[in-house]
């Protein structure tokens, strides 16, 4: 993003909180995996737009998160991140990520590399 456009990120204010690892089942039964690494950005600058990849973004207080309108696997380790932890997420999903096909397994952790 420009100046002036969306959010601009003070990148020293970035603090690693998570790895999350999606296998993900297509409707063809074929499988794939998905590494994603979350991090909260405690500085920036601008408000969010709707870009091609989100629509009508919005803020919210914690306590106010519509963990319902997450994916499945989100709403069990979101509110530890927001709560302070670390953690090492691995969720198994079903065609179009509707079903997890296991228990979600969150490890806490001290610290990432």
């Amino acid at each position: 993003m420009g100046p002036g456009r969306g959010i601009d990120i003070d990148f020293t204010s970035l603090e690693k909180v998570a790895v999350l690892t999606c296998h993900n089942t297509k409707s063809d039964e074929t499988t794939f995996v998905c590494e994603v690494d979350i991090y909260l950005a405690y500085k920036w600058t601008g408000e969010p737009e709707d870009t091609d990849e989100m629509y009508c973004p919005q803020w919210y207080f914690f306590a106010a998160i519509p963990l319902n309108k997450l994916m499945l696997a989100d709403r069990e380790w979101l509110p530890l991140v927001l709560r302070g932890k670390k953690l090492k997420v691995e969720a198994h999903y079903g065609p179009y990520q509707q079903t997890l096909l296991k228990p979600v397994v969150i490890e806490e952790v001290k610290d990432f590399e």
